[in-house]
């Protein structure tokens, strides 16, 4: 009764643990996989392995190496709409490797390029 109370209300499960969790499931194989989350975690972030796939590069087909991430939501407490706002900023932010650029505009400085202090 107690884990279906947290469930429901987001200050209660913060009391049990962190929001959000992460596991790997790449280092049991090649593949990917998708994880349920359960009270108090509000996203679970499910790790691959990195494989060589086929992607189109400059207009041509090649291999790449490639990372397949599976979010999971608690849709109870995150609705429809931010969860894949959340999950192309994530990408986005992944394929540049724009967070390691302190020169790249983040999109919460409204597209102002990051100032060295």
């Amino acid at each position: 009764m107690a884990i279906q109370l947290a469930a429901t209300r987001p200050t209660i499960a913060a009391t049990f643990g962190p929001a959000v969790g992460v596991t790997s499931i790449g280092m049991f194989g090649h593949g990917w996989g998708w994880a349920i989350p359960v009270a108090p975690l509000t996203l679970i972030v499910t790790v691959g392995s990195v494989v060589q796939r086929p992607t189109v590069h400059g207009g041509q087909i090649v291999a790449r190496p490639m990372l397949p991430l599976t979010l999971s939501f608690e849709h109870a407490l995150i609705d429809g709409a931010p969860a894949p706002r959340f999950t192309e900023t994530l990408r986005n932010l992944t394929e540049t490797a724009a967070a390691l650029d302190p020169g790249t505009p983040s999109p919460h400085q409204g597209g102002h390029p990051a100032r060295n202090t």
